[in-house]
Order: structure tokens, then sequence, then C-alpha cells
């Protein structure tokens, strides 16, 4: 029975591994759906949305796994690279292509004048989150308790799929080079921001009674969102809210943490 509690969060991590790639079999299913001068937003939308969606799970899933681990104390050096590998591909190479994906949808004329950009802003991403995790695997970095160093894959991956799904849905109002330039910056910086100095502020319990009961009822409708794939909107500003507020702690207690 004390090994089998370890099956727990490396089931929860085999999951995102195999969502990851499905998201990624999805989006390629998109692309064999195209013909001729079909709009890839008409036909294969489905495809793309799908496996946005999938990727979401995977960041739920994510989350599950930690807090499995933590909870029946089965944490293990297996465990640790196990989870980095299902990383690498949900939250690597499946958002990654998901955004090619949608730049692809685009148009060839479009398409053909950022390839080059738009491969050169995936290759950032995808470097940084695998340099990420082999870093905090391979190096023996200090594991700060309230903070993350950086951006994590999870996250990084996570914003990356929210922004394609609100970009696919709001792309009449954008446009074709709206969509694609918001693409490029995203992956450039949450790639930079995977590999930086930076401290964001862990979700946990805090001091204030009024912030635990705001980071429940968020949570909680995240996991409702998310598996239910509704209000992406609501997700995304979730995002954006904890990043914010996350870095921005983070700086100001920088100081007050290298001293300790």
């Amino acid at each position: 029975m004390g090994k089998l509690k370890y099956l727990v969060p490396n089931f929860f991590t085999a999951l995102s591994l195999i969502l990851g790639f499905i998201s990624i079999m999805i989006t390629g299913e998109g692309f064999l759906q195209m013909e001729n001068s079909i709009s890839f937003f008409n036909h294969s939308g489905p495809y793309a949305i799908l496996a946005s969606w999938i990727i979401v799970w995977c960041v739920l899933l994510d989350k599950l796994d930690g807090f499995a681990a933590k909870a029946l104390h089965a944490t293990s050096a297996f465990g640790a690279q196990f989870d980095s590998m299902a990383d690498l591909i949900s939250f690597g190479a499946a958002p990654a292509i998901l955004a090619y994906g949608l730049a692809h949808a685009m148009g060839s004329e479009v398409f053909m004048r950022s390839k080059i950009l738009l491969a050169i802003c995936m290759a950032i991403y995808v470097l940084a989150a695998a340099v990420r995790l082999a870093r905090f695997n391979a190096v023996d970095i200090e594991e700060l308790p309230d903070f993350f160093r950086g951006l994590p894959s999870t996250i990084a991956g996570g914003f990356i799929t929210m922004l394609v799904i609100l970009l696919y849905k709001y792309r009449d109002a954008l446009g074709a080079d709206g969509i694609i330039i918001a693409l490029e910056v995203g992956l450039v910086a949450c790639g930079v921001l995977m590999v930086s100095p930076l401290l964001l502020s862990k979700l946990k319990p805090r001091k204030s009674m009024f912030i635990n009961i705001f980071q429940i009822i968020n949570i909680v409708i995240a996991y409702v969102c998310g598996f239910g794939m509704l209000i992406p909107e609501y997700l995304f500003f979730l995002i954006l809210l904890y990043l914010s507020v996350g870095f921005t702690y983070g700086l100001i207690k920088k100081n007050e943490i290298l001293e300790k």
C-alpha cells in the first residue's frame, strides 16, 4: 500500500501527457481537413477549439498531480522526471503547435509573410520550456516555499492556449496580422519569463481570510469553466490577474527573500 500511493500523482501525470499528445493529434487532424481554399476556421474550427481545451485540461490535471503528491506524501525522483516529460509535451510542444495552426489559418499570403519570425518565436518558447524543466531537474536550485523562480511551464502553456482560444473567437475583429503578432509576442514573452529570475508568488493559504476565500472560489470556478469549456475570457483574466499580482509581489519581496 505504501508504494501504491505513488500511482495516484503519476496517474494524473500520465493522463496529462496522453491528453497533450491527443491535442497535437487533433491539431494535425484539423490540417488534414483543409481542402483547397476551404478556410481552416470554417472547416476545422472545432478541431482547433477542442485541441485548445484539452491543453487546459492538462493544466488542471497538473495541479491535481502536485496536490495529490503532497497530500499523500508521494513525491519521488521518478515522479519529478515523469512530470517534466509530460510538461514538455503538454505545455511546451502542444501549445506551440496549436499557435502554428492558428497562424496557418490566417491564409497562405499572411502566413508565408510571417512564417520565419513565427518559427523563431515558437523555437524560443519550446526551448525555454525544455531549459526550464531540465534546469530544475538537473541543477541543485533551492526551492522557495512561497515563490516560483520564473514562470512555470504549466502556466505558460495555459496562457498560450487561452490566447489561442480568444484570438480564434474574436478573429473577425482582430484581423490576420493582429492575431499573428499577438501569437508571436505571447510565445516570446512566455519563453523569456520561463527562464527569468523573477519571483512569482504561489497560490497558497494566506493570513487574510478574504484572500483565502477569493482564491478558493476562483480555483473552483476555474475547474468548472476549464473542464466545462466555458467562459474563456474569465479564465484568461484569472491568468493575467495572477501573473500581474504574483510577479509584482515577487519584485517587492525579492530583496527580503534573498537576504534570508
